[in-house]
């Protein structure tokens, strides 16, 4: 009779997750919530140090949904929480020596950008917040190299580009139901109040807005390289459900954006049967035709009367304090941060502004306007670094991608065309939103500095056979890790 085996393997989830129960009820039973909440965070730090970079960094990305809810108890947010564990898995995965190595054209220019922010928010009119804007700019330096080092291969930027877009579809999901629930499109009232639009996970609407088209580049950018046709198609209608509930709430940059980012879509990338996109969206667009397109026309034509647009006249008044400041500091600007501080000290004298002068300096007023706040709080040095990072990403993307055309590398060619497209969401929209903190745009940064050809190299395939063609001396393919740390 031959001896008895037993297969344990089928018995080690179970009894990790008896064993998980059991502690998650002695923590509790003896620390009470604290407990509970110390034996979270132990998971958290073994999950970090065990798994790819890419497992936190879903729940930190996850997280900046909330940003602004605070945890009970504590005076932190749940992503200040999460960030920590992504730095750390970071760091083990650089140490089991998966990382990239750091030999990205974009980090020196990011580097002397960030160095010159943090210490002009420290040398700044208004010290609190000058040295909590230098942490948030070094930490997300940190978070954009970080992220880079681990996109080793096309598998993770892929992966990457799912996070964002499931993600981003749940915040869409919850926009719908809100634009439901207010019966936005059955009951319009003509009004166009923050009460009467979609702001879903966000703090207003125009934020919202934005989470929600710098989502839709990776979406189609899965649609572009996805083999499964069933997946493809997944793709390209999560990411119009995306662009579905930006429309609502009617932000009349907003619709500007998603004409421009359609348009280049449509030219930039490479991809199978345009014929059958077309007809897609033609599909979707035609029910979109009889429910919200008449509103959304409503919408765009109340800029005829701009004179009396709130939102207008708030960055007006900020224009002309802006320029106050300026003229005041050209070179340097007033200080990373400061604005919302100081700005009472800058109205102008005749008193031109339109809501400014009547309300009190303990009033926290921000720019609006993302191009004009770099300038007017880091001078003409700090304006002249933002534009020489929107150029030298605007430049190696383009070159990147016209080499990658020469050579036949489809997935080369699109990523450079993620970056293009991501890259005119921030700078259409940096000129009426405050961008340059936003931590999704330095992620965009991290996933820039893969195109490089150090890092992701371009594979030289035949145009007839798209077959790779063996060249002596050749770098690794795309896909590879091309030089670990």
């Amino acid at each position: 009779m031959p001896p008895l085996s037993i297969n344990y393997s089928r018995y080690i989830f179970p009894g990790v997750l008896i064993l998980g129960a059991l502690a998650c009820a002695v923590a509790v039973f003896v620390g009470g919530p604290l407990g509970a909440l110390g034996l979270v965070a132990l998971a958290g730090l073994l999950v970090s140090c065990f798994t790819h970079p890419l497992v936190p960094f879903t729940l930190y990305f996850g997280a900046l949904f909330f940003a602004d809810t605070q945890i009970p108890g504590l005076p932190i947010s749940l992503n200040q929480i999460l960030a920590p564990l992504f730095f750390l898995s970071v760091v083990v995965y650089i140490i089991r020596g998966k990382a990239l190595s750091m030999k990205f054209g974009l980090l020196p220019l990011l580097a002397i950008t960030t160095l010159y922010f943090a210490v002009n928010g420290l040398l700044g009119q208004d010290f609190e917040n000058g040295i909590l804007y230098a942490r948030y700019v070094v930490i997300y330096l940190i978070l954009a190299l970080g992220l880079a080092m681990t996109l080793s291969s096309e598998r993770t930027i892929l992966a990457l580009a799912w996070i964002i877009v499931l993600l981003t579809t749940g915040a869409a999901i919850d926009g719908i139901f809100e634009a439901v629930e207010k019966d936005i499109i059955g009951n319009f009232t003509g009004s166009w109040g923050y009460k009467y639009r979609v702001s879903g996970t966000a703090p207003n609407p125009i934020v919202y807005a934005w989470n929600m088209v710098y989502a839709f580049p990776f979406a189609f950018l899965l649609y572009s390289e996805l083999q499964s046709r069933y997946t493809r198609l997944l793709a390209f209608v999560l990411g119009m459900l995306i662009l579905g509930a930006a429309v609502l709430t009617f932000n009349r940059q907003t619709y500007i954006v998603i004409g421009l980012i359609l348009a280049l879509s449509a030219v930039l990338y490479t991809y199978k049967n345009k014929a059958a996109l077309l007809g897609l969206m033609t599909i979707l667009a035609v029910p979109a035709a009889f429910t919200i397109l008449p509103v959304v026309l409503k919408r765009l034509f109340t800029i005829t009367n701009i004179g009396k647009d709130y939102s207008f006249l708030e960055r007006r008044d900020s224009y002309l304090i802006g320029m106050e400041m300026f003229r005041d500091s050209p070179v340097f600007g007033i200080g990373f941060g400061s604005y919302s501080k100081v700005w009472h000290d800058y109205i102008p004298p005749e008193y031109t502004t339109y809501f400014a002068q009547y309300r009190p300096g303990a009033w926290e007023k921000f720019m609006d306007m993302g191009m004009m706040a770099v300038l007017v709080e880091t001078g003409l040095i700090g304006l002249t670094l933002f534009l020489g990072i929107i150029l030298y990403i605007l430049v190696r993307s383009w070159t990147y991608r016209r080499d990658a055309v020469a050579a036949g590398d489809s997935f080369a060619q699109n990523l450079a065309s993620t970056t293009i497209l991501v890259l005119a969401i921030i700078v259409a929209t940096s000129f009426i939103q405050d961008t340059f903190l936003y931590p999704r745009v330095w992620i965009f940064y991290g996933v820039c500095m893969l195109i490089d050809p150090r890092q992701l190299p371009l594979r030289q395939t035949s145009s007839k056979t798209a077959e790779p063609i063996d060249q002596p001396g050749a770098g690794p393919a795309a896909g590879e890790l091309p030089d670990p740390v």
